[in-house]
């Protein structure tokens, strides 16, 4: 099993006190307890560290509209060369999954897809296309679709081959495949479920998947979140290791 041991945390908290109700606003001290406050997360994130789990994070609280605490603990290297900065970037891995149901259900707001529309409708190009009459959009939203999961399969591939599979090889990967249930009728976390649906976001905007992420989040929201591979070769971005053995091994991102 892998073990991702650099890990973003973005954390919104609303912070309260039982014995006052004193608001804490950037750049302000109120008889010290906002520095209290900062002491007091400086003091969990060590403690993180020191567990041995993690080698390096940053913690973000937003409040008020402003970032009010940004922070970087440890390295981005198994030697502790690197520290991590405010600027580290690191993989969202499954977090992406949530920028994609946010656009197709914004594609969904603006009647661009329905929520039940078949997979045969939006993706004829799934090769089982009795199972993809059964499956409808919301059922690869949320896991119920029942399709097989590529990822161990086509992990292995990249692996041993190093390199990025490619659309086809992962669509080939459904031919022949039974469904696990019926679509609807069970629930199991599916990665191939969300690698449709983002090519499902493509071919119903004629447009990269990219430029729909830029579209519904980045801009409106004035955020920067980018595809790995184009972070991949940025300094800034942290290293992905798998713990073999007690050893930390760096990896190639994907």
């Amino acid at each position: 099993m892998k073990t991702f041991v650099f890990t973003l945390l973005f954390l919104s908290l609303l912070i309260s006190f039982n014995s006052c109700d004193t608001r804490f606003e950037k750049g302000v001290e109120t008889d010290g307890k906002w520095s209290h406050v900062e002491n007091r997360i400086d003091s969990i994130a060590e403690n993180i560290l020191n567990e041995g789990k993690v080698k390096g994070f940053s913690i973000a609280i937003l409040g008020q509209g402003d970032t009010i605490y940004n922070k970087g603990f440890g390295f981005t290297d198994s030697i502790g060369i690197n520290p991590v900065t405010t600027e580290t970037k690191f993989l969202m891995a499954s977090i992406s999954k949530l920028m994609t149901a946010v656009i197709v259900m914004k594609l969904v707001e603006e009647e661009k897809l329905l929520l039940s529309q078949s997979l045969f409708e939006v993706f004829p190009e799934y090769p089982n296309s009795d199972q993809a009459k059964k499956i409808s959009i919301k059922h690869l939203l949320n896991h119920t679709s029942g399709i097989p999961d590529y990822v161990f399969e086509i992990d292995s591939i990249f692996l041993n081959e190093n390199k990025e599979p490619t659309k086809s090889e992962i669509i080939n990967f459904f031919k022949g495949k039974d469904l696990e249930f019926e679509p609807g009728t069970a629930y199991n976390y599916s990665n191939a479920g969300y690698k449709i649906l983002s090519w499902v976001v493509e071919k119903s905007m004629k447009t990269s998947f990219k430029s729909q992420v830029d579209r519904v989040i980045n801009e409106p929201l004035r955020y920067n979140m980018k595809l790995i591979r184009e972070s991949a070769s940025d300094q800034r971005t942290s290293t992905y290791f798998e713990l073999q053995n007690s050893v930390l091994h760096p990896f190639k991102h994907w």
